[in-house]
């Protein structure tokens, strides 16, 4: 027998073989989608504008960035808000923040201060929800507001975002500075 129709006989039986191999049930591996963060930053100080009119800066020591474009600021956050005539006039600190970016919505906790400079009213609370889309912050938590004359405490909250209006939801004690 020669090679040639040595290799004419086997060939029915590769096809064959070749045909049960490729009908051989292959396994899917299902792989979980990975949520974790796609970018980890140190040491960050940002600047965000919109047409060229500085909004507000940003001060974090770590900003954690996931797949989703969402931001956890686990280590805390400074932010300074500015008014149109480029003043500072508004600033937020506070030990946890994150930021969805889908509802475009910040969530700081921990030592939360809203300060507004120019007013000179200072916000403390455990945690601040911020819709920069909507200029509002607000919270269902307690809060304690002290201005020049004023130590408003309550639970629950409503205000601009540059805290230059706002309404406490359920008050609780309005004592005036000075008074005994």
């Amino acid at each position: 027998m020669n090679k040639l129709t040595f290799i004419k006989n086997l060939l029915p039986i590769f096809l064959v073989a070749g045909f049960f191999y490729s009908c051989k049930e292959e396994k899917k591996i299902d792989f979980e989608p990975y949520v974790g963060p796609v970018v980890v930053s140190d040491t960050i100080e940002g600047i965000f504008t919109d047409s060229a009119h500085v909004q507000f800066f940003l001060k974090t020591p770590q900003q954690v960035r996931f797949q989703s474009e969402d931001e956890e600021f686990p280590n805390g956050l400074y932010l300074e808000f500015y008014n149109k005539e480029h003043q500072k006039e508004t600033t937020l600190k506070a030990r946890y923040g994150y930021y969805t970016k889908k509802e475009n919505k910040w969530f700081v906790k921990d030592s939360v201060v809203l300060i507004n400079l120019l007013e000179n009213r200072k916000l403390e609370t455990e945690e601040l929800y911020w819709k920069p889309g909507e200029q509002r912050v607000y919270n269902d938590k307690f809060v304690r507001i002290t201005t020049d004359d004023q130590l408003l405490t309550g639970t629950g909250l409503e205000a601009k975002d540059d805290f230059s209006d706002y309404e406490i939801k359920n008050p609780e004690m309005i004592k005036y500075i000075g008074d005994e």
